[in-house]
């Protein structure tokens, strides 16, 4: 078998490393290299916002800052009234965020065969439920609206709720049970605070018969 002797193997060795070595140098000469490093405002001033996903809009300066939080109440929560008597509540919208609040629509939802809406609070009356439009609430401030409503004379003993709800474009992301307050009212035969008239003529009459000048005028008279 025929063998090449070592310094022909030497000699192909380092012909082989050099014409590796020659073409890594034409390729670096012929690929243009920064001179410097990029830097982070040279990518940012190449972005868009539609480069980005939703969550990394508010690294632009047009983002509003602040956050929307609110509480919605109604006082009392729980009534107990009798037919034919008249109550009221108080539905509270309080702003606890450092947004103020824009455009929302606060409704009250309640069965008009059960109760009829006497005042409003300058609201909307409509089928079974009232609504207010809200203009503006400013942060840390609070909205309200009071309502006065009767019970039919032949009401029955029963419960029935009534139903606060808010609306609006800037709270859609705050969970509806956040925004839904509820109250109930119980009606019942309330007792009568007053004594019975006859019952009282036939006490005191008693009281003056047994009394000594009762018992005097009893004797003469017989």
């Amino acid at each position: 078998m025929f063998t090449y002797p070592p310094f022909i193997m030497i000699l192909r060795s380092a012909i082989l490393g050099i014409s590796i070595a020659a073409a890594l140098v034409i390729v670096m000469i012929a690929i243009p290299q920064r001179t410097t490093e990029p830097e982070l405002s040279d990518f940012q001033s190449e972005l868009t916002e539609s480069d980005l996903p939703p969550r990394l809009f508010p690294m632009f300066a047009h983002e509003e800052e602040g956050e929307v939080a609110l509480r919605i109440s109604k006082t009392p929560e729980n009534r107990d009234t009798a037919p034919g008597s008249r109550f009221t509540w108080q539905v509270e919208l309080e702003n606890l965020g450092s947004k103020d609040l824009k455009n929302l629509k606060v409704e009250e939802r309640y069965d008009a065969s059960r109760i009829s809406i006497l005042d409003a609070h300058e609201g909307e009356i409509e089928e079974n439920k009232i609504s207010w439009e809200i203009d503006e609430i400013d942060s840390g401030n609070v909205w309200f609206a009071r309502i006065e409503a009767e019970v039919p004379n032949d009401a029955e003993n029963n419960s029935f709720s009534v139903t606060s709800y808010v609306s609006g474009d800037m709270i859609k992301e705050i969970p509806s049970s956040s925004r839904m307050a509820t109250s109930s009212v119980t009606v019942v035969d309330l007792p009568e605070t007053g004594a019975d008239m006859s019952t009282l003529l036939a006490f005191l009459v008693a009281l003056a018969i047994v009394s000594p000048a009762g018992i005097k005028t009893f004797r003469n008279l017989s």
